[in-house]
């Protein structure tokens, strides 16, 4: 994945948005709104009502390899810790190997999910939206998948 932002974790406001990495921008804007993860991966994933854990999972790596770069940057920090617990900042060189492992950001056991928290770091300055993903489209009411695609 391609490092788009300065090592200051200042976001440029020169940079088009279209520059960045969809994934993250997807996982910049999570981390100003919707910090968990599994709040990312359900924001992240074409909107279809009846996707199975497994139809999302495959989402996991890209948005993964998006948080490792973010974190690396300095732009983003990553929290974590037991269902209902309190969470603790996960350090730089842990990230990867905590955000490519689906248990943390889901759990099929109910009440077992980790807590996590996706953080902008100070200075990382405004999150635009992100982009729309170019295999969904809006049509009356919510997003769904083009038939082409």
């Amino acid at each position: 994945m391609r490092n788009v932002f300065p090592k200051t974790g200042v976001l440029d406001d020169h940079v088009p948005v279209t520059a960045v990495p969809l994934e993250q921008q997807y996982v910049l804007y999570a981390a100003a709104t919707h910090p968990s993860l599994l709040d990312l991966l359900t924001h992240w994933q074409p909107w279809l009502p009846d996707l199975e854990w497994s139809e999302m999972a495959v989402y996991i790596p890209a948005l993964a390899g998006a948080i490792t770069v973010l974190v690396a940057n300095g732009q983003v920090e990553l929290f974590l810790g037991e269902h209902g617990g309190e969470v603790g900042l996960v350090l730089s060189p842990d990230v990867p190997d905590v955000v490519i492992d689906p248990d943390s950001w889901w759990s099929p056991a109910e009440g077992t999910t980790p807590e996590t928290a996706l953080v902008l770091t100070p200075g990382t300055g405004t999150v635009p939206l992100p982009q729309r993903h170019p295999d969904v489209t809006v049509g009356p009411g919510i997003g769904h998948r083009r038939a082409d695609a």
